[in-house]
């Protein structure tokens, strides 16, 4: 049975940073530029969305035991919001953590481990503009019970982010590397080590427009990864480098995807319409992909 694509809603900017809440059986993302979190419901095609100040808002991810409150990247802060998915406005974010303060650096994609802890990294910014992007000026962060650490330096687009946590690896992408790297992660300390690149779009014979982004682990071990710039979601096997499936859509900027629904058989992707690039017949669109032989694992929740 081939890839069935559903588009489910436009008129993103940059949408990006999916997260399936697993007790709401609802979809959470974000459209960076906008400064806005969405809220999906599959059952009854409900969005709501709503605005955080005018900042660059890159990721949203539900706390632990907490009802109705979240961790999100604003800028460059970690901080707390609370949201009842309805209201088109939030509080005033509360700071957890602050990175290379007295900059116009900003988080991008992040995700949590299963013992809560975050992972984001940041990008350089010339001015307070995605489309600037300064080379070798973002890292890596982790955060955990006030414990911020900072594990590389010298990254140019801070991307998607993975785990394996039966095989103790972490997956990241730095976009402007065009691949995929792999660590070694230790769950207990919080740290990583043993980098090796186990994709290279060169290898695979896609030009330097295409960039990795987003990506999601599925139960067989096997990521799946948006490639900007190329309107495709390549699954891949980390384990060899080859490319097992490529998904194509009517959007050329993809983002993102996620794993969901109810048996987290369902594929959600996010997309972009940056000016000066490529667009596509859809772009800044949500798809939902049914119809692959393949399932997610439920992501994990932070914990404060």
């Amino acid at each position: 049975m081939a890839p069935v694509i559903e588009k489910l809603l436009n008129g993103l900017k940059i949408g990006e940073g999916p997260h399936w809440d697993v007790q709401k059986q609802c979809l959470y993302f974000v459209d960076i530029p906008n400064s806005t979190i969405h809220k999906y419901v599959p059952s009854t095609k409900k969005h709501t969305k709503a605005k955080i100040g005018n900042h660059n808002v890159s990721i949203i991810i539900p706390v632990r035991g907490k009802s109705d409150e979240f961790v999100v990247t604003v800028d460059n802060t970690v901080s707390l919001i609370k949201w009842d998915g309805e209201s088109s406005e939030v509080g005033q974010p509360k700071v957890l953590y602050e990175v290379e303060k007295g900059t116009t650096h900003v988080f991008n994609d992040g995700k949590c481990d299963k013992t809560g802890r975050l992972w984001s990294g940041t990008l350089g910014l010339r001015i307070k503009s995605l489309e600037d992007v300064v080379m070798k000026k973002g890292a890596l962060y982790s955060f955990y019970k006030n414990k911020l650490e900072c594990h590389r330096n010298e990254l140019s687009v801070a991307n998607g982010i993975a785990f394996d946590h039966k095989l103790k690896k972490m997956y990241y992408i730095d976009s402007l590397c065009y691949g995929v790297d792999q660590y070694d992660i230790d769950l207990d300390q919080g740290t990583l080590s043993n980098m090796k690149t186990v994709f290279s779009t060169k290898h695979h014979g896609l030009n330097d427009h295409a960039l990795c982004d987003g990506m999601t682990i599925d139960t067989n071990g096997n990521l799946w990864v948006a490639i900007f710039g190329s309107s495709s979601v390549y699954n891949i096997d980390p384990r060899t480098g080859s490319v097992l499936q490529v998904i194509k859509f009517p959007a050329v900027q993809i983002t993102s995807v996620a794993f969901g629904g109810q048996n987290f058989d369902e594929l959600y992707v996010t997309s972009a319409t940056l000016d000066g690039e490529e667009k596509g017949e859809c772009p800044g669109t949500l798809f939902r992909v049914t119809g692959l032989s393949a399932r997610g694992l439920p992501a994990d929740e932070f914990v404060v």
